[in-house]
């Protein structure tokens, strides 16, 4: 009992970290400024089809 609240306890922070990893990422991929700055997410189709999967939902 005790090891598997261990472990799912492991695994939380471990999904935690890695979902802080990937939103500093995407938000610093934003956040880029400059003349030939076309980021990951914003150079790719990704960003668009994100926003308007959220203009249908919301």
């Amino acid at each position: 009992m005790r090891t598997m609240l261990f472990m799912s306890r492991m695994l939380g922070m471990v999904v935690l970290m890695v979902g802080l990893l990937l939103g500093v990422f995407v938000l610093l991929d934003i956040l880029r400024i400059g003349p030939n700055a076309r980021g990951f997410v914003l150079g790719s189709d990704m960003w668009n089809q994100l926003r308007l999967m959220a203009e249908a939902l919301f």
